[in-house]
């Protein structure tokens, strides 16, 4: 284990003080997808009991080590992906939505090779291997899981194989050349997880990452292998064939896991999900066929999730809003590694705290579907949703359609448009849903280091910090670097252009551990109906900086935002937010530090906006203050 890992987990520990202290670990990874299973397809998620409230679902078949996975682990409730299993795929490997790998639909997906994955983010440290459904490259091309970063790949390259007994299988390695067997009759389900057992046992104790991802239980609906307790032959109903699938999936699951040596065990994250909700044709009352896979109601992109690892607090469930991007920071976040995927980030906190609340950088879930596949369009059909814990907005081919209580109405069946027809409280919330969609799409957001990144020099000879916590709505945040280095506006970047700059504001306490992250949506955002950013003492690129406002304080709590530069001594850097989207227990991480990090971090561009405070005037669970 390198130095840097074992200080990031020592850190982190001690910060949350969840688990015992791990001497060494391997940090494995093996990453399982189910393809068209939807949160009512596995039991544990309609279990009553588990974890004390209702669950989802009438009558899932049995997924008893799906759910053994959560006992030990960390159940995600409120889990959102794209609608279709390419676009999902895509976003899972690279932690980017649809929106910026180009694939919004399965037909003719093709995941550009500049994209950097997750086998490539590891690559340096890790055996990797991609075994089952890929569906994510060009037709027939046995290079491309190769090409993006994995040793090895053995499945079916293109989308949803015709025959579960008989199928192309292609193998192929780095540096090796593909074997296809035309007609493969080995059941595919059973085949992928050989092949994964096979793999692991070969890695044997070098640190890997597997990648499995399932054909399971997409149709075509089928009779699977034995032993099953579902009740099934060539006779039984859709819906039967399609339970006794999910049963032989989570069989091979079971088969894999017990595969591997308890030590290397020990040492690995499992991460489990759906790619998309379950298909219309086998959906089941209370779960409303209409609003299943292919869309992006709450039944085509909730899906499951379950994160099993060292770092987990075991039998736990976390309400926060997760997306299936976030695997990619997650990976990184263990390994110590810097996420370079702007729509992802770690559910390590989450696993090491299930208690911990959404992150304030992305308080919605988000998903969209888009034909044809490509990166501007123009779309013949183009659909997107997002929700925060109680709302619910879809926008189609350029209209705000449906707007949901989500509370009121969690399967979408009662819409609260037209707009004169809400409340107040309602309009507020569609405004803000509108804003966080608008910011998506012109957002390309720029992540804290989970570590204070001592390269982060551009320094200030004035700063302070005042942090309040009261009850949410009256939490409050001043940052001011004054008395800086001589800039001019072009070392800001520039995020009043689309697509332009994004901004993250990220504190640290003494021992260098990340406490709180404000992220700033980046040019072409709209704010009240205007543009957030906007360039101060002249239009770019002869003015000063730029400002931000936005009095709704929708991106992490922010209501402004100043970057002005000039001579030595005159540049600034200025953020004030307040309310419930700033990060939550701030003070408290920071009660028994003896000093605290800013850095202002900026997407392109290289200069990093950085100051410690150590002068601290108030230091309480509900207020730190301090100057340098």
């Amino acid at each position: 284990m390198t130095l840097r890992r074992l200080s990031l987990l020592v850190g982190l520990f001690s910060l949350l003080a969840v688990g015992a202290e791990r001497v060494e670990a391997r940090d494995n990874f093996l990453i399982i997808v189910a393809d068209d299973l939807g949160v009512d397809g596995v039991a544990v998620y309609s279990d009553d009991l588990a974890y004390g409230h209702p669950g989802e679902g009438a009558d899932p078949p049995p997924t008893p080590r799906i759910d053994a996975l959560a006992a030990g682990g960390v159940l995600f409730r409120n889990a959102y992906t794209n609608s279709k299993c390419a676009p999902s795929r895509a976003q899972i490997l690279t932690g980017r939505h649809a929106l910026r790998t180009g694939i919004g639909v399965p037909g003719a997906a093709v995941l550009d090779l500049a994209e950097t994955t997750i086998a490539e983010l590891v690559r340096a440290t890790h055996a990797t291997a991609a075994i089952g459904k890929w569906h994510v490259g060009p037709e027939d091309d046995a290079d491309h899981p190769i090409e993006q970063g994995f040793d090895s790949f053995s499945g079916a390259l293109n989308g949803n194989i015709d025959d579960y007994y008989d199928w192309t299988k292609t193998t192929n390695t780095d540096g090796g050349s593909p074997t296809i067997i035309t007609s493969h009759s080995v059941y595919a389900t059973d085949d992928n997880s050989a092949e994964a057992i096979a793999k692991i046992a070969e890695f044997g104790e070098d640190p890997w990452l597997v990648y499995l991802a399932f054909s399971a239980p997409h149709g075509p609906f089928h009779v699977p292998t034995p032993p099953l307790t579902t009740i099934v032959d060539a006779g039984s109903s859709n819906r039967s064939k399609y339970e006794a699938a999910v049963e032989a999936m989570d069989r091979e699951i079971g088969n894999v896991i017990d595969s591997i040596p308890a030590s290397i065990l020990a040492d690995t994250t499992i991460v489990f999900l759906g790619d998309n909700g379950t298909p219309s044709g086998v959906t089941e009352s209370p779960f409303v066929s209409s609003h299943a896979k292919s869309t992006v109601y709450e039944g085509g992109i909730n899906v499951p999730l379950i994160v099993k690892s060292p770092h987990a607090v075991p039998g736990t469930e976390s309400m926060a809003f997760v997306q299936s991007t976030d695997v990619f920071a997650t990976i990184a976040d263990i390994l110590g590694l810097e996420s370079t995927a702007e729509d992802s980030l770690s559910l390590l906190p989450h696993v090491q705290d299930p208690t911990r609340g959404t992150h304030p950088a992305r308080p919605y879930a988000y998903a969209e579907q888009f034909e044809p596949n490509g990166l501007s369009g123009p779309y013949t059909d183009h659909r997107k949703g997002i929700r925060d814990g109680q709302y619910k907005l879809i926008w189609r081919n350029g209209v705000f359609e449906e707007f949901f209580d989500l509370t009121a109405s969690p399967f979408e069946d009662s819409n609260l448009l037209p707009y004169s027809g809400m409340t107040e409280a309602q309009k507020a919330a569609y405004d803000a849903l509108v804003q966080h969609m608008e910011g998506v799409e012109a957002s390309g957001l720029v992540a804290c280091p989970t570590r204070a990144d001592h390269g982060c020099t551009t320094g200030y000879g004035k700063a302070k910090l005042d942090w309040k916590e009261n009850r949410g709505l009256g939490d409050k945040v001043t940052v001011k670097l004054t008395r800086g280095p001589a800039l001019v506006q072009s070392d800001f970047g520039n995020p009043a252009e689309a697509d332009g700059t994004a901004y993250s504001v990220c504190l640290y306490g003494d021992v260098d551990v990340l406490v709180g992250e404000m992220r700033v949506v980046r040019g072409g955002a709209r704010c009240d109906g205007r543009e957030c950013w906007k360039a101060a003492g002249g239009e770019a690129p002869e003015g000063k900086g730029y400002k931000y406002k936005d009095k709704l304080g929708s991106a992490s709590g922010a209501l402004k935002m100043q970057l002005i530069g000039g001579d030595v001594g005159k540049s600034k850097v200025i953020f004030g937010g307040r309310g419930l989207e700033l990060p939550d227990g701030v003070t408290e991480a920071l009660a028994s530090s003896t000093s605290a990090t800013v850095q202002v971090r900026g997407s392109e561009i290289a200069q990093c906006f950085a100051a410690t405070v150590g002068a601290i005037t108030k230091q309480e669970t509900d207020r730190f203050k301090a100057t340098n």
